[in-house]
């Protein structure tokens, strides 16, 4: 049986030499694309500010991409065996006790276990990314200083946002 700490051993331990192709295509492209499940691996950004909208839209078996209510479960968890042992993994009745759940403690509780639960499974690998560049015509006066973050979903435009005569 698999544990949190056999989990953090393995994980300390495996180091892949893994190289990828990567190719640059159009943002809109690149949308149609992950979702007809066109490539084993999706990159894609999680700016997702509550457990349950990462548990929901990331890994609800709901979610799968190429269903009907599909939202950005691109590794398919809740429909995939995992770990080989011939039943689905998941973490479905977790995410929606912890919904349902009005205490924030038992909540919290709750999302602790899906959490902990998919990271024995591993059906995605969360990745950081520390910095990012983005381009901005010089005419574009934001109105405010980027924020920390702001590459994710792009500048933040708002009410105080100008086109500069150019």
């Amino acid at each position: 049986m698999r544990t949190w700490k056999t989990c953090q051993s393995l994980s300390r331990k495996l180091r892949l030499g893994v190289t990828f192709e990567i190719n640059a295509v159009a943002h809109l492209d690149y949308h149609e694309l992950v979702r007809k499940n066109l490539s084993p691996i999706v990159a894609y950004p999680g700016p997702r500010p509550t457990p349950d909208m990462i548990f929901t839209q990331y890994l609800h078996s709901a979610a799968i991409i190429g269903k009907e209510t599909a939202v950005t479960n691109f590794s398919h968890y809740g429909d995939i065996d995992c770990d080989g042992d011939g039943t689905v993994d998941g973490v479905d009745e977790l995410i929606e006790a912890a919904r349902a759940e009005s205490n924030i403690e038992r909540q919290k509780a709750l999302y602790a276990l899906a959490q902990l639960q998919v990271m024995l499974d591993l059906p995605v690998y969360p990745l950081r990314v520390l910095a990012a560049v983005q381009a901005r015509q010089p005419w574009v006066d934001l109105g405010h200083p980027p924020y920390e973050g702001s590459y994710i979903n792009g500048y933040a435009y708002t009410e105080l946002t100008r086109i500069l005569k150019h």
